[in-house]
């Protein structure tokens, strides 16, 4: 078993070591490629800046040579360009042979003090950030750029070759010939020169995109760098502010607390407080983060903080306006106040408690508590209530009555939103709450009153105002008491002549019901009538019909 086990450790310390050697044998096989894609480069290079070199001295030679100041002026300016074209293959020739960018070891001359120039200072480092985020494809867009402009000179000065080597070829003149190989010549070395800018663009190209990863590796690469850098700097920070703000906003609930026991009541100073409070909440949160960024030498979230309170100090200055009329409204000396009742979608609220988060509530609508940012009261206004006043017109369990749309039925939920109402026959309505307060509900269960018209001939005018209206009331008492049964009582009963017609007695018959009763509504509206008919017939009292006279017109004779 020992023997087996030490067997598969030494096959595993085999694989490793072969692993480790053909890693080592791939990194040397690499590193020499790029040895040797570096010196071709830097042959290229050598060339051209010898090249340049020739041109220069020749140039030398014409200044020398010029017959006027025009011409001097002229081959001076070529001359400073082949020498500034020079000194730029020189430093691209040190940095290939050195691996770095040789432009960081080179000073930068003192400039006079120039405000925009010190904005643009402090902003560096932002830009200076994206720009190294985007570093990698910029490098590669010029890379490329600059080989297409290379390929073309080539192929210009190709062109230029060999139309010097057709005219070569026909002259005929000496002296012509020599000028076109002179001609020639600098051709030559302007092919040759972007030949060998070609190779190098073409062999730095192939090194950049042999060192890109791919999408997947550049955005865990990213990520992994901002985590381990600003990313745990912006957790810090951000960890302190949270922090910080809470710590603060405890002690302002302690202070309230206590402040609210001691005078019973929020006073205007009590408010005052608490609004200092959240201002100094945020504003030592702020400085907290502030800090973190500073201990942790991060310029780059510290500018962009600056920027973000910058925009919010610059936002608040338009909002100043709205910021006092909100103001008021939390030192409770705006037109809304708390303990006060105020009307807010259609249903009266009372302002339980007055702050950036106002609380208002209706106990009379289940969840009839709304929280909401103390903007929303700006444009209200509110007033005080006595403790008689009803919150709304029915509660669950209520039969009520609405004008329009016309139903009845009894209340089975009310919210701040909708109204549900079974109506008679066990269906089920729901109305939204401003349609149900439009519509005037009357509520039965607290007692109602039916009328009904009645109506008997003129044979009986001489009991009208006597006997009948007491026949007529102790009739409905005992009748309708008896469709009552326990379900309600018959309060009041009365029968008047409400109006004597040309062939009617006209009565109006009031009836009044207990709250119990409202189930019945329109069963007794229609008992009325079915008693009254019997009495009558009992009584032997005349019903007129309803008399149409119609009169035939003469005719001309």
């Amino acid at each position: 078993m020992v023997l087996h086990w030490f067997r598969n450790l030494l096959t595993v310390l085999a694989v490793i070591l072969s692993l480790h050697l053909d890693l080592s044998a791939s990194a040397e096989t690499r590193q020499t490629e790029d040895t040797a894609i570096r010196i071709a480069s830097l042959s290229a290079l050598l060339n051209s800046i010898n090249s340049k070199l020739l041109e220069i001295d020749e140039m030398d030679a014409l200044i020398e040579q010029a017959a006027n100041e025009a011409q001097r002026a002229d081959l001076l300016r070529k001359a400073n360009a082949l020498q500034s074209e020079k000194t730029n293959l020189e430093r691209q020739f040190e940095e290939v042979a050195g691996g770095v960018d040789t432009t960081l070891f080179t000073a930068d001359e003192p400039v006079a003090f120039d405000l925009q120039s010190e904005a643009l200072a402090i902003l560096k480092p932002l830009f200076s950030e994206l720009q190294r985020v985007t570093s990698g494809p910029r490098e590669l867009d010029r890379l490329e750029e600059e080989l297409d402009l290379q390929s073309t000179l080539k192929a210009q000065a190709r062109s230029a070759l060999q139309s010097l080597d057709s005219l070569v070829a026909a002259s005929p003149d000496g002296h012509l010939t020599g000028k076109l190989e002179a001609v020639r010549d600098r051709w030559q070395r302007r092919y040759d020169d972007a030949g060998n800018q070609s190779l190098v663009l073409s062999n730095q190209l192939n090194v950049r995109l042999a060192e890109r990863e791919s999408i997947t590796d550049n955005l865990r690469l990213a990520f992994t760098d901002f985590v381990r850098s600003r990313g745990i700097h912006f957790l810090f920070g951000v960890l302190a502010f949270v922090g910080v703000y809470f710590f603060v906003r405890l002690i302002h609930r302690a202070i309230a607390a206590r402040m609210v026991m001691q005078t019973g009541e929020r006073s205007i100073y009590t408010r005052f407080i608490d609004v200092a409070l959240h201002v100094l909440a945020f504003l030592l949160a702020l400085l907290a983060l502030v800090f973190v960024f500073i201990l942790t030498n991060d310029f780059v979230l510290l500018l962009l903080t600056a920027i973000f309170v910058a925009g919010l100090a610059w936002g608040g200055v338009k909002l100043i306006p709205a910021l006092l009329d909100e103001l008021r409204l939390v030192l409770n000396l705006g037109p809304v106040r708390e303990g006060e009742r105020v009307i807010y979608g259609g249903i009266p609220w009372r302002v339980d408690n007055l702050g950036f988060q106002t609380h208002l509530s209706n106990p009379s609508l289940t969840g009839g508590r709304v929280t909401m940012p103390v903007r929303g009261l700006v444009d209200m206004q509110s007033r005080p209530f006595a403790h008689s006043e009803r919150w709304f017109p029915c509660s669950p369990g209520d039969w009520i009555r609405l004008e329009a749309p016309m139903l009845m039925g009894k209340v089975l939920c009310q919210t701040p939103e909708f109204i549900e109402v079974r109506l008679l026959g066990g269906s089920r309505q729901t109305i939204s709450t401003s349609t149900f307060l439009g519509g005037c509900p009357a509520n039965l269960s607290e007692g109602f009153r039916l009328n009904r018209p009645f109506s008997i001939g003129h044979d009986h005018r001489e009991e009208a105002a006597g006997s009948i209206p007491h026949i007529m009331e102790q009739a409905l008492r005992d009748g309708l008491q008896q469709v009552l049964a326990s379900r309600g009582r018959v309060i009041h009963v009365a029968a008047r002549i409400e109006e004597v017609g040309r062939s009617t007695l006209d009565y109006n018959i009031e009836a009044d019901f207990s709250g119990e009763a409202a189930e019945l509504y329109e069963e007794l509206g229609r008992q009325i009538a079915m008693i009254l008919v019997r009495l009558a017939n009992h009584e032997q009292w005349t019903i007129p019909n309803q008399q149409i006279t119609l009169h035939q017109a003469a005719k001309d004779a």
